[in-house]
């Protein structure tokens, strides 16, 4: 996410911009982007659940 707000931010390299997007896919097709996603899921449902 971060990393793609970034490459959003360089007018140039469309080519470094599309690299950046194949990186993150990777990362977030790994077991570490699985962990982080699964846990912010878990942390937002809290967010709204626990206030209830």
């Amino acid at each position: 996410m971060l990393a793609f707000a970034h490459g959003g931010q360089k007018p140039h390299a469309k080519g470094v911009f599309m690299r950046r997007n194949f990186f993150d896919a990777r990362i977030w097709g790994s077991a570490w982007g699985t962990a982080a996603i699964a846990v912010l899921a878990v942390a937002s449902i809290a967010v709204l659940v626990i206030p209830a």
